[in-house]
């Protein structure tokens, strides 16, 4: 088990190394989503929340207190909170499909790499266009998953009783709140198994072309005949995310460095990672079900056997 995931660590990079244009597919799905989430607020901004305070002056607000600003947009909030969250949810579901296209072109792009060392971006293309509607009712369909979570912490909010009222004095309601954060950290411990047992979900269903049920059920089965395997990919994806806080906590007391980070880790995050991730989740894959993966030394030091050989 230890060798399969040295192979699946070091083919992984060794593939990345060859295809960089793995890492577009991300860049691309990072801004592309981005520009949707700030464009929903800017276009929110202004034909809600502007005309809703144009009647009061800027000088009026400046000599507002912190307890009236607070209290009126507790009540601006309770005002328009549906109109906010529909919004909001409509503007999710674009960014779902915009992912979907992507990481499906991206999956594509890694199974054609392991199978042949080589890929481009008309796998890309081709492959998120093939598996679009799949990936994007996958995802929509484990969020619901996750969101039935909600049920932990119902009992803090009945505890509580007037949410309004919590934000606006969240002391007061401070002995209810505890039911609320177990049911909250009950929940995020919740979301974190769903996301561990059906972490291969996405990745079979453009390898194997699943349909999302289907897929589901390959993963789930698939983290029970691997469990080991998984969990530690998991937690050196874990290992490598607390590894770069530390470092930006480090480098963060130092001004040049914290700046020179803020680079080296926007990039890393948007560029590296992610491309790293798919790969070797999909390389995991691949060996555990006796797939061969594309590797040109393997290829190498066949030729020099055979040379030696002879």
């Amino acid at each position: 088990m230890t060798d399969d995931i040295v192979t699946v660590l070091n083919k992984g990079f060794s593939a990345w190394s060859r295809n960089l244009v793995i890492s577009i597919p991300f860049i691309l799905m990072t801004f592309i989503s981005a520009v949707i989430g700030i464009t929903y607020l800017v276009l929110f901004s202004l034909l809600v929340i502007i005309p809703s305070i144009t009647h009061l002056s800027p000088e009026y607000i400046a000599t507002m207190s912190p307890e009236s600003f607070l209290e009126m947009a507790v009540t601006f909030l309770s005002d328009y909170l549906l109109l906010f969250i529909a919004g909001l949810v409509v503007t999710i579901l674009i960014v779902y499909f915009i992912q979907a296209y992507f990481t499906a072109g991206a999956i594509g792009m890694i199974r054609q790499v392991a199978e042949t060392g080589n890929t481009g971006l008309g796998e890309m293309s081709r492959s998120g266009r093939e598996h679009v509607i799949n990936l994007f009712l996958l995802n929509v369909l484990i969020s619901l998953i996750m969101l039935a979570g909600i049920i932990f912490i119902i009992p803090g909010m009945r505890a509580i009783g007037d949410l309004t009222a919590f934000i606006a004095d969240p002391l007061f309601f401070i002995e209810n709140a505890y039911l609320l954060i177990s049911g909250l950290f009950i929940w995020i411990i919740y979301a974190i198994i769903i996301n561990v047992t059906l972490v291969m979900g996405e990745y079979i269903l453009v390898i194997d072309r699943m349909d999302p049920i289907s897929s589901l059920k390959a993963a789930f089965k698939f983290f029970m005949t691997n469990k080991i395997a998984v969990m530690v990919i998991w937690l050196v994806l874990v290992l490598i995310s607390i590894s770069m806080s530390v470092i930006g906590e480090v480098f963060g007391q130092i001004d040049p460095l914290a700046m020179l980070w803020g680079i080296i880790s926007f990039v890393l995050s948007i560029a590296v990672i992610p491309p790293l991730t798919a790969i070797w989740w999909t390389f995991l894959y691949f060996i555990k079900n006796g797939r061969v993966v594309y590797d040109p030394r393997d290829l190498l030091s066949y030729s020099d056997r055979n040379y030696y050989d002879e």
